[in-house]
Formats: structure tokens, C-alpha cells, sequence
């Protein structure tokens, strides 16, 4: 695997040779001369002189300088001046051009005495004071985050001979863009704690900022040298200042364009003249960037996966990550990568390859993690670096472009409801299904096992095509993952659930972790204080938020949860999922109302379930129960289910619910039970909901999404449906007994 080049941010103590100019990735260009030298003219600055075409670079950010009006506030004097008067001594391979090469000895040296004079004068308000923090922390980051995956070895870089202070270099480590945005160091997102730390690893003996002082003199000649030496078409000094594009004595310079064929002259001389910059490119470099002057101005020929290949050298990404064969770990810092879940294996500690990314990652989703640095592997101790918006601008467009069809279309998938993908999709994620939560994390609960990918942004993350294909055959798509295949040959390990179709339960899982976090998985741990239902059933009797001040809730095995209303004696909610959160009355004053902490909330009809009609059409009763019933409490069994008890009209009534499995989930069944002398009249209420429709004339009906399955043993019952939006039944007691049994499936 060829070495990467890495542009040195800190000076070293290496003895100073004529070299080449270093910028990272520019060896993997080596073979591609005019790769190298429009990397070279970018990464040089070039334009900070000479104008460049209205096209630009495509492909690659321009690269800018730091703004230099607080350097006498982080910076030493000594560093500064040695940088001014010979940059490649003070940070070999630097991109920075010699102002002073070739200039008689005794005007380099008064001049670079006066600029540093000058820049050393811009400080801030406040002195930036010198605080040491953990050696061995720092050590220890240093490694593990990932600064050895591009910086290498520890032991060449000598930080504290430019920076005046360990916290100074701490905050650079912080936040590299805070003045210059495109700087090609990357954030890796440290807290000041850790930046304190390898900042003091890294700073081994600080020495004592010495208070320089600035004679005012040479700071006004200073700043006439910085401005005659255009350095100010590369640098800003201080808010509000801008950069200045040199003229020469004939007008303004040449544009790159026409610096075509211009060999070996100006700043592409071989030896310094005095006369310009000087950037002590080899021949090989000099060779590439006249060769890319050429070609300034044309039309760009390059494809999206040259831009992305490019761009991967430029900012290092080979360092870490593969694309095609190219790049990832080198042997040498493999040890460097750590994991928190060694169960894991390398999956666990090395960072994915970047194949068909663009066909994976939505758009949106891939410019947050280049740009931020958003992490979603939190098991894996080294850092997605955060490059900045100025360093990452189209790159994720360039993704999609080179990778759109590197995946084929799915098949559409099939129709899945909402409702039907967080009860069937809910239940293939959870530990009683596909047993995801095995392995992933969910909205940041941890998983039953190894704390993988968390579920809840993939649909923020991934294409749903790739979804798709992935959850069908996973190590096509990531050789090596320890992801199992759920559907081999296409084939369900789960029959039961939406009748084995594997396009259905694919989709439904889709759909469900599309929802986000708000309905966790069973299995998944969740916050609050989350009351469960095990082998038996939890009450819980409080304000329950539309099932009123005296709510009866019920857990149930089986995650199908009854809030029962003792005002109004009635079902009043069904709900699926995770049963109730006592936080709100079980801490503080426990006042308000609690919702139900499940999904697929349905509301069942207001007012009684019983009523004595004088015409089948009459108007259901509102409002309050009335003095004709009264509420009796209720009797708990062997699986503490409770039986609901009260008087209608002098019969007695017994109202009792339980778990019900059908289609490889849970509904639930109700069981009324009625004893005492017939009256006239009396009906039952079994639904009320928009769309009524007739699936079995022998009583199962759908009311939007909820279908009802009605049966009263010995009798047939007589459906009345009314209104197109109610089921009613006609009851009769005439044998002084009668026993009504309701399915709810929602």
C-alpha cells in the first residue's frame, strides 16, 4: 500500500533539506502528473495572485490561509520569525512560499525582523494563560481518536516550539477552522478536556512565553513589508480586513492561464531570484503544475469518481477509509484502532469502506458526517473527523453521482400501512421477532448483547434501496460483516409474521424504524419509569390522558395495554407496545394527565357500552353514566387480569379482557357477561368509527383501523348497523344469562 503523504501542521527537530512541497495525498497522484499539478496550483494558492478562471477547480475547495490577527496571542516570536524568514526550516514540506529566498541576507533579515514584529503586535483582549492537563490521558487519545491515523508516530512532532502555550495549542486542536475555515486539519470534535490533554502529550516541556514586546517602529515597517510582499493576497489581519490581489508594475499579474508554457520562470523558477515567491517544489512538481497551467480554463473532464478520488487524497480519507481497493488501514497503525465491543471483531473497530456510498448514504445524511463529523458508531474509539463545510462543499453530490447505479432498483415494495409496520415491523425488530436489539441499540438504549449500529436513524442515514437489498443478503453488500441474513435465498426465518412474505416484512421493518425512536422495541431498555407486563398483568389506576381522572390501566403479556374508564364504565383506550410511564405521578407532585407510552392508540367510543334504546335507531346516550349503573370494583385472577364489575338497570355485569394471539401478534378479547331479568330494549355498542364495512355477515366488521369480531354464546346475534358508522347487537336476556365475546384487532 503506497504511504501517504501528510501535509506537517507542527515544526520538527528532523535536519532541514532541500524538499519537496508535502501535500497530502499528493504521492497517490504520482502517476497522474496532471492530477498533481491541479492539486499543486489549489493547494498552493495559486490564485491568490494570478486570477483564475471563472470555472475554477470543480471538484476541489480552495485552499485559504489562516487569519493572522491574534497570532502574538497563541503564537512564540522565535517560531514566527524563523517561519517568516525561511518557512522550510521551521516546517519542512510546508505549502507556504519563502518571500525572502534569494534576497540579499542583510534586507531578508531586516524584513523578516519588522513582519514579525508587526504580526506579533495582534493579540486579543485577554492573554491566553498556560494550563497543563493529563499526560497519560493524552497519550491515550492520542491513539485512540484518531490523530495517529494521519500524524503517525507521536515522537517527530514538537507543537510546543510554535505555541506559546499548551492551552493555546488546545484550543487549536479544539477547533482547526476557527480561523481559517480551509484548513484541511479536521475537527475530531474533542472536548477542551481532551484537547488540554493531547495538547500536554504532545507539548512535552513548555517553556515560558517569554512576554515579547513589540517596538512600534519596526511594527509600522513591518506592516509595509507584510502588505509589498503580498502577503495580503493570502491572509487576513484581524475583523474586517480582506485579502488584496497584487498588481505588478504593468497592472495586475498574469491569470493562470496565461502562465501557460511559462517554465521554469517567476515562482516555477528552479532557485529563488529574490524577485518572487519561492515554494521549493522538485522538478517533477514544477513539471506537473506548467503542464496543469495548460490546461486551465477548459472544460473539465474529469467524473465524478475522479473528483471523490481527488478529494480523498486531498483531505486523507485513504488514511482510514478504502474506496475500491484503494486506501484503508496500513498495518503499521492498525493497532491504533480501537473498539469497546472487541465481540465485534474489525467490523467493530475499523471504519467502513466507502464502495457504492453514494447508493447507501442519503445526501443529506453523508454532508452532515463530512462536514460535523456525526458519529453513529459508538462503539468504535476513533473519530470521524469533521472537515467543514468550505473542505466537503459537493462532495457528497459527487457520491451520489459516481454511485447511483452501482445498486439496482428494488422491486417496488410491497403496501404496508403505518399502523400494520410498527405492530408487525415493531414486533420482527424486537427480541420476539428478528431480535435486532440483540445486537443494535435503539434511540441510545442499549442492546440485550454487543452495542451496535443504533436502529433508530437509519431511515436519517439510508437509502431505502439499500436497505432493502443489505437486510436481504448483508455480506454482498459489507464483506466480512457479522450482520446474519434473515432471508436466506430469500426465504423468512418467520412464517408466522405477515405470512412469511419477505417483501412485507422487509418493508414493515423499514417503515417501523423510518417512525424514529418514539416506539421502542421490545427488548429495547427505555428511559422514564416504564411500567412492564411480564408473565402477569401491571394496573396502574391514575389520571390517564383520555380515559379520565379514574382510568383503570392494564398492562398485558403480549404488549396490548386496556385503559379502562371507572367514570363511565367502559373501555376507553387500547394501545400496543410498551405499557405506561409512571414518572409523571410516581415523582415531584404527580399532577396531569399520563399518555400511553405504546403506539397504535385507539379511542373507543364515548359514553357507556350499554343502553336501553326505545328504536333501534335512536341516538346513542351521551355523557355520564347515569343512576342506573353503578360500578362494583373489580376482582384480579391468577394472572392478576382484572374483572370489571358493576349493576346496569339491576343486571349484573361482569367485564373482562385478556390477550389474544392472532396473524403472529397480540390483540386483545373481551368477555361481557350479563345475568338478571330481560330488559326491554337493551343493547350493546360494540364499535363506532368512520369507513363501516361487512368482512363476515356473521359478525366481523372494519371500522377505519380497527376490526371487531363479535360472537354471544347460544344466541345468533342481530347485528343493527347504523349510520354507517356504528355496530350495535340487540341483547336479550331472556334466559336470565348471556355471554357476549369481542375481538379488538387494531
Amino acid at each position: 500500500m503506497q504511504k501517504f503523504c501528510t501535509l506537517l501542521l507542527f515544526a520538527t527537530a528532523a535536519p532541514v533539506a532541500e524538499a519537496a512541497v508535502s501535500v497530502s495525498g499528493l504521492e497517490r497522484l504520482k502517476d497522474d502528473p496532471a492530477a498533481t499539478g491541479r492539486l499543486l496550483i489549489n493547494e498552493l494558492q495559486c490564485a491568490g495572485c494570478h486570477a483564475p478562471p471563472k470555472a475554477g477547480f470543480p471538484g476541489l475547495p480552495p485552499k485559504t490561509a489562516p487569519d493572522l490577527g491574534d497570532v502574538g496571542s497563541r503564537l512564540r516570536e522565535r517560531w514566527v520569525q524563523q517561519f517568516v524568514a525561511t518557512p522550510l526550516k521551521a516546517a519542512p514540506g510546508t505549502g507556504h512560499p519563502d518571500i525572502l529566498a534569494g534576497k540579499a541576507e542583510t534586507s531578508a533579515n531586516v524584513q523578516a525582523e519588522a513582519i514579525t514584529h508587526y504580526l506579533m503586535m495582534q493579540k486579543r483582549p485577554q492573554p491566553i494563560s498556560e494550563t497543563r492537563g493529563n499526560v497519560d490521558k493524552g497519550r491515550e487519545l492520542y491513539g485512540k481518536v484518531g490523530c495517529a491515523a494521519c500524524h503517525g508516530d507521536a515522537t517527530s512532532l514538537d507543537p510546543g516550539a510554535k505555541y506559546a502555550t499548551t492551552t493555546a495549542f488546545a484550543e487549536f486542536l479544539e477547533n482547526p477552522h476557527r480561523n481559517n475555515p480551509g484548513r484541511r486539519m479536521p475537527s475530531l470534535n474533542l472536548t477542551k478536556e481532551e484537547a488540554l490533554d493531547i495538547a500536554t502529550f504532545l507539548i512535552k516541556t513548555p517553556g515560558k512565553a517569554a512576554g515579547f514586546i513589540s517596538d512600534l517602529d519596526k511594527v509600522k515597517q513591518g506592516q509595509s513589508f507584510f502588505k509589498s510582499l503580498n502577503c495580503t493576497a493570502c491572509h487576513t489581519v484581524g475583523p474586517g480586513s480582506g485579502l488584496i490581489q497584487p498588481e505588478g508594475i504593468l497592472g495586475p499579474l498574469p491569470t493562470l492561464a496565461e502562465l501557460a508554457g511559462k517554465q521554469d520562470q517567476g515562482c516555477l523558477n528552479q532557485k529563488p531570484t529574490g524577485s518572487w515567491p519561492w515554494f521549493g517544489m522538485d522538478a517533477p512538481q514544477r513539471k506537473a503544475l506548467t503542464g496543469a497551467l495548460a490546461q486551465v480554463g477548459k472544460p473539465s473532464k474529469s467524473t465524478p469518481e475522479d473528483l471523490i478520488a481527488a478529494r480523498m487524497s486531498l483531505l486523507n480519507c485513504y488514511a482510514c477509509h478504502s474506496r475500491d481497493g484503494i486506501g484503508g488501514v496500513e498495518k503499521a497503525r492498525d493497532p491504533h484502532f480501537l473498539t469497546t465491543q472487541p465481540a465485534m471483531g474489525p467490523e467493530g473497530r475499523l471504519p467502513p469502506h466507502l464502495d457504492r456510498t453514494g447508493a447507501k448514504l442519503n445526501p443529506a445524511w453523508l454532508k452532515e458526517v463530512l462536514g460535523k463529523g456525526t458519529k453513529v458508531r459508538p462503539y468504535m474509539l476513533t473519530r470521524m473527523p469533521a472537515y467543514g463545510t468550505h473542505n466537503t462543499a459537493g462532495l457528497a453530490e459527487d457520491f451520489a453521482a459516481a454511485d447511483k447505479a452501482k445498486i439496482p432498483p428494488a422491486k417496488e415494495p410491497p403496501a404496508v400501512k403505518i399502523r400494520e409496520a410498527l405492530k408487525q415491523g415493531r414486533l420482527l425488530v424486537g427480541a420476539k421477532g428478528m431480535a435486532c436489539v440483540s445486537c443494535h441499540t435503539f434511540g441510545g438504549a442499549p442492546s440485550l448483547g454487543v452495542q451496535g449500529m443504533d436502529l433508530a436513524v437509519m431511515k436519517k442515514r439510508l437509502q431505502p434501496d439499500w436497505f432493502r437489498r443489505y437486510m436481504l443478503n448483508p455480506i454482498a453488500l459489507r464483506p466480512g460483516t457479522r450482520m446474519p441474513s434473515f432471508w436466506p435465498e430469500g426465504q423468512s426465518s418467520k412464517p408466522d409474521i405477515l405470512g412469511g412474505d419477505t417483501g412485507k416484512q422487509i418493508e414493515a421493518i423499514w417503515k417501523y424504524l423510518s417512525l424514529g425512536q418514539q416506539h421502542a422495541p421490545t427488548g429495547a431498555a427505555g428511559g422514564g419509569l416504564i411500567i412492564t407486563a411480564t408473565d402477569e398483568a401491571r394496573l396502574y389506576r391514575n389520571f390517564i390522558q383520555d380515559a379520565g381522572p379514574r382510568a383503570i390501566g392494564v398492562g398485558y403479556p403480549g404488549e396490548v395495554n386496556l385503559a379502562w374508564d371507572a367514570n363511565h364504565l367502559r373501555p376507553a383506550l387500547l394501545w400496543q407496545g410498551p405499557f405506561i410511564d409512571g414518572a409523571k405521578h410516581w415523582t415531584g407532585r404527580g399532577q396531569g394527565f399520563q399518555k400511553p407510552a405504546g403506539f397504535n392508540t385507539l379511542k373507543l367510543p364515548e359514553g357507556h357500552s350499554l343502553a336501553i334504546l326505545g328504536d333501534p335507531d335512536q341516538a346513542w346516550p351521551a355523557g355520564k353514566r347515569g343512576p342506573h349503573a353503578r360500578f362494583k370494583g373489580y376482582q384480579l385472577d391468577q394472572s392478576r387480569f382484572p374483572t370489571f364489575r358493576y349493576t346496569f338497570h339491576g343486571i349484573d355485569v361482569t367485564d373482562f379482557y385478556e390477550p389474544h394471539e392472532a396473524s403472529g401478534s397480540y390483540v386483545l378479547r373481551r368477555t361481557l357477561k350479563l345475568e338478571g331479568d330481560p330488559v326491554e330494549g337493551l343493547t350493546y355498542l360494540a364499535a363506532r368509527g368512520p369507513t363501516l364495512g361487512v368482512i363476515e355477515p356473521g359478525g366481523k366488521f372494519r371500522l377505519g383501523d380497527l376490526t371487531v369480531t363479535l360472537a354471544i354464546t347460544g344466541n345468533e346475534p342481530k347485528f343493527h348497523l347504523r349510520k354507517n358508522s356504528e355496530v350495535t347487537v340487540p341483547l336479550d336476556l331472556s334466559k336470565g344469562t348471556l355471554t357476549l365475546t369481542q375481538v379488538y384487532d387494531w
